[in-house]
């Protein structure tokens, strides 16, 4: 798993799918407001903020399926 989150290509690769996952959050959460004045900017970079970290770590632990990936061949299932 090292070898593998140890590549530009994997990191290149989680960033891009948590800038998405960030940006599908904040147009979910603004289109709930009905002024621009109404939406809680704090609460939404919160949002955001889990949300990247939430991503990085299942990209890290689940892998991505977009990235070249080799199978782990150190024994360890």
């Amino acid at each position: 798993m090292l070898k593998r989150i140890c590549t530009w290509d994997f990191w290149d690769k989680a960033l891009a799918r948590a800038l998405r996952t960030v940006l599908q959050g904040f147009v979910g959460s603004a289109t709930t407001c009905v002024m621009l004045q109404d939406i809680n900017w704090m609460a939404i970079g919160s949002g955001a903020a889990v949300a990247v970290l939430i991503s990085l770590a299942n990209s890290v632990i689940a892998g991505l399926p977009e990235a070249n990936e080799e199978p782990d061949t150190d024994g360890i299932a």
